[in-house]
């Protein structure tokens, strides 16, 4: 198994960057009482960050995005044993596509022995992919091969923006990454139980 694929948050975290979130997280909690008024927009907007870096820290950019995957009618249809019952892997290259995932920390603000109610965030990310090679053995994406990914990222509480959608980063995606054994599954629903696998992923 290869190193995850993380994301870090270097273009939001410098001080402009989290005095500007933490005005927006303000006016997005006006309906919450005058008592956030009194709270440093810098600090706030801190506070925030650090959530949204916690979320992320766990986060592997690479899975989840093949979890999309597998929620892709033309992609999972490789994972059928009846139509592909080799035991050596095939290899799918993609052509350009978006994948999108809706990631959804939550934050707490603690002032003296006063501490908030859990304040729901979330974070679309949108990765636009290009020239991605799959491949997939027995049912499982196993690896990928080489591709770039153009990396999105907003963030939201309910409807209020906090952080208009920008590009995070842009990138070369890993020449040869191998998912942990078995891999991604893509194989029918029917079939999942076999391994004692389970799919957590939504679809694209």
């Amino acid at each position: 198994m290869d190193e995850p694929l993380r994301i870090d948050l270097d273009q939001i975290a410098d001080g402009e960057g989290l005095a500007s979130l933490g005005e927006a997280l303000k006016s997005a909690m006006d309906d919450e009482g005058k008592g956030w008024m009194l709270l440093s927009k810098k600090w706030l907007g801190g506070k925030a960050a650090d959530a949204i870096t916690e979320a992320l820290a766990d986060f592997d950019l690479l899975d989840a995005i093949a979890g999309a995957w597998a929620g892709v009618e033309e992609i999972a249809s490789r994972g059928d044993p009846a139509k592909y019952p080799q035991k050596r892997a095939s290899r799918l290259r993609l052509g350009k596509h978006v994948v999108e995932i809706d990631l959804k920390p939550q934050m707490e603000i603690a002032v003296g022995g006063w501490t908030s109610a859990p304040i729901a965030l979330t974070i679309p990310l949108t990765a636009t992919i290009e020239a991605v090679e799959l491949r997939i053995k027995q049912g499982f994406i196993t690896a990928i091969g080489g591709g770039i990914c153009d990396l999105g990222i907003e963030i939201k509480r309910g409807d209020a923006v906090l952080v208009d959608k920008r590009s995070l980063k842009k990138f070369d995606l890993p020449g040869d990454h191998r998912f942990k054994p078995p891999g991604i599954d893509i194989r029918p629903q029917q079939f999942r139980h076999l391994a004692g696998q389970a799919s957590t992923y939504g679809p694209v």
